[in-house]
């Protein structure tokens, strides 16, 4: 699908673009590793307690892409989110960095999370 289709069948100016997912990743944080699926992707790491990198195979052409995440856990206990994180450098466009936060803003390695790179 390309562009935005308006009242009268007709594509808007500026925005009859193709705008498509360049890269996304499907994982298990609690093991680290477990890539569970992936597109365009080169690398994965657990940094830290929660904090991920995923390296893209082919870079995109800046840092201006739109990062989209998601968490969940196996247990209605709490919530989690997962963000980009904000730190200089952590979104790059070699590589985005995320971070996923448990209900009392502390690092957790999420049982189940997905980023997906669109540009």
């Amino acid at each position: 699908m390309s562009g935005i289709i308006g009242d009268q069948g007709q594509r808007s100016g500026t925005l009859d673009r193709s705008f498509k997912v360049r890269a996304w990743i499907n994982f298990d944080g609690r093991s680290g590793q477990a890539v569970q699926g992936n597109g365009n992707v080169a690398g994965f790491a657990r940094n830290s307690s929660g904090n991920y990198t995923c390296t893209f195979t082919e870079p995109m052409q800046d840092d201006t892409y739109a990062a989209v995440t998601g968490a969940g856990r196996d247990d209605a206990s709490n919530l989690t989110v997962i963000v980009v994180s904000s730190s200089n450098g952590y979104k790059t466009a070699a590589q985005v960095r995320v971070q996923n936060l448990y209900v009392n803003s502390s690092g957790e390695d999420t049982h189940r999370a997905s980023i997906i790179v669109v540009r």
